[in-house]
């Protein structure tokens, strides 16, 4: 069980503080539910703050390891691509020369992994220079072009679409592009359905309607290929809670007309899904989306952001 979080530095040059104030929060939610933290860490800071981060964390039990970078290929063209492996790569590379327990992946948008990213990676490989455990890749249903329709009933249609559809695509895309390519294993670190609330109560609950659904049948549709497939280690729904930048925050006018907005979170029978299904068939999945704000993390965090220890305990 783990939490996704997206990490930005206070101060790039000396992490350590941000790490005491985490480890006040996450010793305590390790200790009591046996969750631990996947960290994303964009890749432009101080190159000196790396190497502190990775000191400050190689001894924590709570923390299970490193993405660089989310997405940061997106939109790129070859050259803006190869800079961007370059430099995770060297950013890896310098943090595990800190912490040799925690694995190190790095982060890409699936929709926009193709065989120029294959190929630098594969590069990177040749040359002995390949730093990464791993490849996390953004694995969305909205990329796949299927959730059209306006009315509930055709949006759930395109919801069975997705689900049904999930394991073959993470066979197509991911395992044929990503694992058999590069000799490493893959870590889904976005996936699922919704990650915005509707803007009225109305569409809040049909949105929760259809997450509900995608999650009953991708699910199952991903435990089929998880079962005797080491290509993924690890899959992890995405949920929206408290950032900005999905309109979540305190007082916003859509949290206003519906109330906090805790998603999957909070709605049963899409957890159904996940507690239906053995770890070891799915052998990690977890529920990310709390983005700390220059790494400052009060005591009463999840208090502050509507999760509740009732919530932590599901």
């Amino acid at each position: 069980k783990y939490i996704h979080i997206y990490y930005n530095m206070a101060d790039s040059d000396n992490p350590r503080r941000d790490i005491e104030e985490m480890d006040k929060v996450f010793s305590r939610i390790f200790k009591q539910y046996g969750i631990r933290v996947h960290m994303v860490v964009y890749t432009d800071y101080n190159d000196g703050g790396y190497e502190q981060l990775a000191e400050s964390l190689k001894n924590k039990d709570w923390f299970l390891g490193y993405q660089l970078g989310n997405e940061e290929n997106k939109g790129e063209n070859e050259n803006g691509k190869r800079a961007y492996y370059k430099r995770a790569n060297m950013l890896a590379q310098t943090m595990r020369n800190a912490d040799k327990k925690h694995f190190i992946g790095v982060g890409t948008a699936e929709g926009y992994f193709d065989k120029t990213d294959i190929d630098i990676l594969a590069g990177l490989k040749e040359s002995g220079k390949f730093e990464f455990d791993l490849v996390n890749t953004n694995f969305w249903p909205v990329n796949w072009g299927q959730l059209t329709g306006t009315d509930q009933q055709q949006r759930l249609s395109a919801m069975s679409d997705s689900a049904t559809n999930f394991g073959n695509k993470l066979q197509e895309d991911c395992q044929k592009n990503i694992a058999e390519a590069l000799g490493v294993p893959i870590f889904i670190s976005e996936f699922g359905m919704p990650a915005r609330p509707g803007k009225d109560k109305n569409e809040a609950a049909q949105t929760k309607a259809r997450q509900a659904h995608f999650y009953a049948e991708a699910v199952p549709s991903a435990r089929k290929f998880f079962a005797g497939n080491s290509a993924v280690v690890g899959l992890c729904a995405h949920e929206a809670v408290n950032q900005p930048w999905k309109a979540n925050t305190p007082g916003d006018p859509i949290e206003q007309k519906i109330g906090p907005y805790l998603g999957i979170l909070d709605n049963e029978q899409a957890l159904l899904a996940f507690k239906n299904n053995p770890a070891d068939e799915i052998q990690v999945s977890g529920f990310h989306g709390w983005t700390f704000q220059n790494g400052r993390i009060p005591r009463d965090y999840f208090k502050e952001a509507g999760i509740s220890e009732e919530l932590l305990k599901k």
